[in-house]
């Protein structure tokens, strides 16, 4: 890149012209180069042979953490048939202002040069000096800055201690002053990945030099093409990065030409580079300062708002930071989920944990994950909503407090706290439900601490796939918890890039048969974006090639025989279960594709009896309810219609005890009994019917029910 580097200084090689740069490293690096200068110059001799220049160059960075920063030591040795040159460095740098993406970089440096002995050097009328070799010491220090996405500013000064390495006399080694910037753009999902161009001035003893560099990386980081030129000399380069799949290590081979334009009878000077690293580099210098510090302050705005439920305001800082970066996943995500729930009148999105709010449902009706259970749970409560002197009530109630006991019991806090809130919506005033779920939210809080602040430490290292799984937890117990869903969106922003990268991976020790890190691969996407090109179906054929690995013929047929039995027995999921794999892995003959073909339609026309079912149900058409569910039960005995049957005639017997129709009620009490014979409310509400129907015998004797 001509040398336009001060503001580049992404590597191992920075301490030669920004120490500054190290600080952007991410893991273990060491590289090495060998250089012939001058090629065929061939410069002869006093003893009449021709001498040759060379320099090597050794360099390794060990980042210990961002607060600690990252040390370095390095090696440079110039050298020709009689002269040599040494470079010993010890480098340190850290991040200084994160806001402002300011990096500081300091070497200390060790100079020595040697003269060899020989004929003329031992000869005090051609070398009249006594000393042959001289040791000095001095120091370079480094600055770098990322305002914002797309520009660095790089600047250093070498030499800033003064120190003489003159053979003879006093003379001093120049300082030498660097400044420049650097502008990238990068591409996603594109052959180009990024392009860079320098631009830098330099100044050494009053001789200023002029340097513009130019860099482009292509094929997912696989290969590098640069050109550059400065007063002195052109140059070009390449090099060719080898990521292994699934791991930290990457292999980088460098070659780069220079010609000069001064010197004349040479080939130019050529220089070859291996590069080892055990991270694999960010795209971008760095996470935070990659963005100007008004997006952050933005960013803590627009959380604070939202999190006191000002949706206003909040989508108001949203808005700004999607203007200043229009490819900010996160604030996207915030910016759609505020505007659909200003346009749904403001109210929160619900959440499992809130099933017992009837008003928070009727918003909620519609979630992704669980749109089916809450459309039941809503319609539930609202039939069984308190009636005036209605005693069936406090037996539900009297329900819903045992389960959520029960659940506390066996520390299942998220259901306990359903529970508890289902118990609060049929009693507002009840002084248990209240306290209760005081309790169970400060558990909560308790158990979500841990995964919470080791995800802020994976992200605070870059391990953002181990955050991303800790963040999802913690929302999975409180999905309501702000600041995890804020970092698990940061998370997912900067995790986007890789997908590509991960699902490539995946691919690739697929086509190997190496399933374990084929698995590990697309599990890694799945835990970004699940609905990630045909992530879903690899992890599917995964499955089933490693569950068919390790099985023998014998224990296919056997499956297979299980699955004719629960079909026989209609029980059509399990018969599923166990063909899906078989059909899945391609290991399955014609007459398990055709009982799989059949339960699989039975298993449809099972499921759009229960959808017809539900319709019913939540028109209050119970009679048809009912049927349709026994239909869909008739056809598979695992149908999920099974707690809506119960419900359906749970809520016929309601009906028919409210209208004074005991027998009604009896009967349809015990159709639910039978289909749930532990279901403890509907014991109740058949001993009170029974005990009722007595009394009325009784008193008007044994014909008192019939006709009516």
């Amino acid at each position: 890149m001509g040398e336009a580097f001060v503001s580049v200084a992404d590597d191992a090689n920075a301490v030669l012209f920004n120490a500054a740069g190290f600080a952007q490293l991410r893991g273990f690096e060491i590289t090495g180069m060998y250089s012939d200068l001058y090629s065929n110059l061939n410069a002869r001799l006093y003893t009449g042979a021709y001498d040759r220049l060379g320099y090597n160059f050794l360099s390794a960075a060990i980042p210990a953490s961002e607060s600690l920063g990252t040390f370095g030591v390095s090696w440079s040795h110039l050298y020709s048939s009689f002269y040599k040159e040494n470079v010993f460095t010890l480098t340190y740098a850290r991040e200084i202002l994160q806001a402002h993406g300011l990096d500081f970089g300091v070497n200390l440096k060790a100079l020595q040069w040697m003269v060899e002995s020989n004929d003329f050097t031992r000869d005090p009328l051609t070398y009249p000096y006594a000393a042959r070799e001289k040791l000095g010491y001095t120091a370079d220090v480094g600055l770098l800055s990322t305002p914002f996405a797309g520009l660095t500013l790089g600047a250093s000064m070498d030499n800033v201690i003064p120190v003489n390495m003159a053979l003879a006399g006093s003379h001093q080694v120049a300082p030498i002053i660097r400044a420049g910037l650097a502008l990238k753009h990068t591409w996603r999902e594109n052959w180009i990945d990024a392009v860079q161009i320098a631009l830098e001035w330099n100044d050494r003893d009053r001789i200023s030099n002029t340097k513009l560099g130019m860099e482009g990386w292509f094929f997912q980081d696989s290969l590098a093409v640069r050109a550059g030129v400065n007063l002195y000399e052109v140059t070009s380069g390449l090099s060719l990065r080898f990521t292994y799949p699934k791991s930290s290590f990457q292999l980088q081979m460098d070659y780069a030409f220079s010609y000069p334009f001064e010197i004349f009878d040479s080939y130019g000077s050529h220089r070859f580079g291996l590069t080892l690293r055990f991270t694999t580099p960010k795209a971008e210098p760095r996470k935070e300062a990659a963005k100007p510090a008004l997006i952050d302050e933005y960013y803590q705005k627009a959380l604070k708002a939202y999190l006191m439920n000002d949706l206003q305001e909040s989508l108001k800082w949203w808005e700004r930071i999607v203007a200043l970066d229009p490819d900010n996943i996160a604030a996207k995500r915030y910016v759609e989920e505020i505007r659909g729930r200003l346009a749904a009148g403001g109210q929160p999105v619900a959440t499992p944990y809130q099933a017992g709010d009837i008003t928070v449902l009727s918003q909620g009706a519609d979630l992704e994950p669980d749109a089916l259970y809450m459309r039941i749970k809503l319609q539930n409560l609202r039939s069984l909503a308190p009636v005036p002197e209605q005693p069936e009530y406090s037996d539900n109630l009297h329900t819903h407090q045992s389960l959520a006991e029960q659940y506390d019991q066996q520390n299942d806090y998220a259901r306990a706290l359903e529970e508890w809130e289902t118990v609060a919506a049929l009693d507002p005033k009840n002084p248990a439900a209240a306290a209760q779920i005081e309790a169970i939210q400060r558990r909560l809080a308790a158990r979500i601490e841990d995964p919470f602040r080791q995800g802020l430490l994976d992200f605070n290292e870059k391990k953002y796939v181990q955050a991303l799984r800790q963040f999802q937890r913690v929302l999975k117990l409180a999905p309501d918890h702000g600041q995890a869903r804020f970092f698990l969106n940061k998370t997912k922003d900067i995790l986007s890039g890789q997908l590509q990268k991960f699902y490539q991976e995946g691919v690739e020790w697929f086509r190997r048969k190496n399933l374990r890190r084929a698995s590990r691969a697309f599990e890694n996407v799945r835990a970004i974006d699940p609905d990630y090109r045909d992530t879903l179906k690899y992890l599917g054929q995964l499955s089933a090639q490693q569950q068919t690995r390790v099985q023998p013929v014998s224990q296919l047929q056997q499956q297979y025989g299980a699955a004719q039995r629960y079909f026989a027995q209609t029980r059509v999921t399990d018969a599923l279960n166990l063909l899906a794999p078989l059909i899945e892995s391609g290991v399955y003959t014609e007459a398990m594709y055709r009982l799989f073909n059949d339960a699989l339609q039975q298993r449809a026309q099972s499921l759009r009896y229960y959808h017809d079912a539900l319709k019913s149900y939540a028109a209050t058409d119970l009679d048809q309810a009912v049927a349709n569910a026994r239909k869909s039960i008739e056809l598979n005995r695992q149908s999920e219609a099974q707690g809506l049957l119960v419900k359906a005639y749970v809520q016929q017997g309601i009906l028919d005890y409210r209208q004074d129709n005991l027998p009604g009620a009896q009967a349809a009490w015990e159709n639910a009994r039978a289909v749930d014979p532990g279901n403890p409310l509907i014991q109740k509400y058949l001993q009170r019917v029974k005990n009722k129907i007595k009394f009325y015998k009784e008193i008007f004797g044994e014909d008192y029910f019939k006709g009516k």
